[in-house]
């Protein structure tokens, strides 16, 4: 004969989900001071921040006209780096006047002429700029 056995039947259950309320971010890290861009004395080229040295004293060449330089006519330009005290640390001839006479005059006047010293972000820092000196000699004819 047939036994039948009563199996329990479980009825399905509806599990509920439940939301987990997210999580809040994590803090910021700390703001950190952040060093400045430039520090003293670095050499910048003119842009945002920067204030650039300004022709204080022009020194012109200190000699008196001589036959390699009578008759010409011309002018030599340099590159100078300013300092982070205004005064001139280095030059370069980047036009000569075809008068190395006059070109080594100049150059001479170059190292003597100071500037206002150039800031970036109020940091006082090098700057190059450029010189120019034109041939200027009356000669008799």
């Amino acid at each position: 004969p047939r036994t039948s056995k009563s199996e329990a039947v479980t009825p399905p259950t509806t599990s509920t989900l439940q939301t987990a309320e997210p999580e809040p971010a994590p803090p910021p890290p700390p703001v950190e001071t952040a060093e400045p861009q430039v520090r003293e004395g670095d050499i910048v080229a003119p842009g945002e921040g920067v204030v650039d040295a300004k022709l204080l004293r022009r020194a012109e060449p200190m000699a008196p006209p001589s036959s390699a330089v009578i008759g010409n006519r011309g002018f030599a330009m340099f590159s100078v780096l300013v300092g982070i005290d205004g005064s001139v640390q280095s030059v370069r001839l980047i036009r000569s006047s075809g008068s190395a006479a006059f070109d080594e005059l100049s150059e001479g006047a170059a190292k003597r002429t100071t500037f206002t010293p150039a800031t970036k972000d109020e940091v006082r820092v090098k700057m190059w700029r450029t010189l120019r000196y034109d041939i200027k000699v009356r000669g008799t004819m």
